[in-house]
């Protein structure tokens, strides 16, 4: 039987890791490797499974990588608690590509922001002492970033309106970031113009 990229998509979408694995074996004997449709598949399968490293390894010997690649990337450090690791990847994408990011990029960032801000807050509330002011201030950051994220997927417009999910990740980073006025405004506009139920 001859492999291809339809077949080896599919099958990767339903897979266990030991299938993922073996998959990726007769990927690499059957020319299929160079595929950035087979990649990208690969890619989201050993995230869900849980093998980020694995995962990453493949998307860095892409040698062709679309914004579907960075999207499966960028999931993947979302799916697997990486949120630092994502926005460095994320930071690496807008100084390589020239493609704009599309609405589905920045829902991941904006949930990425918004578990860095949970894990800051939650670290602060750990007891660092001195560092308190240090660490409100990265938590601001990381809000702002958020909004500013949000606000840019809200200027493309499109067939990917904001969902509930981005709404809650955007404002779980503002609360975490004490943007009282931003969250509020966001808030209003997720009920009133998107008539998201909170």
């Amino acid at each position: 039987m001859q492999l291809d990229d339809f077949t080896v998509c599919s099958l990767l979408t339903c897979s266990e890791l030991r299938m993922s694995q073996n998959i990726h074996g007769l990927v690499s004997k059957n020319g299929l490797k160079l595929n950035p449709k087979v990649c990208n598949a690969l890619v989201s399968a050993f995230s869900k499974h849980g093998e980020f490293e694995h995962a990453y390894k493949i998307f860095r010997e892409m040698t062709v990588r679309n914004l579907i690649s960075w999207n499966s990337i960028l999931s993947g450090c979302v799916f697997n608690g990486l949120p630092l690791w994502g926005l460095e990847i994320f930071r690496n994408y807008t100084m390589s590509s020239s493609k704009e990011p599309d609405t589905y990029t920045l829902s991941i960032v904006l949930s990425i922001c918004s578990s860095i801000s949970s894990i800051r807050t939650r670290n602060l509330r750990s007891g660092f002492g001195s560092e308190i002011p240090l660490g409100n201030a990265l938590i601001t950051i990381e809000g702002i970033k958020a909004v500013r994220y949000f606000v840019a997927m809200k200027e493309l417009g499109g067939a990917l309106d904001p969902d509930k999910a981005t709404f809650s990740a955007v404002l779980s980073a503002c609360s975490h970031a004490g943007l009282v006025d931003e969250g509020r405004q966001i808030f209003s506009l997720m009920v009133e113009e998107y008539c998201v139920e909170p």
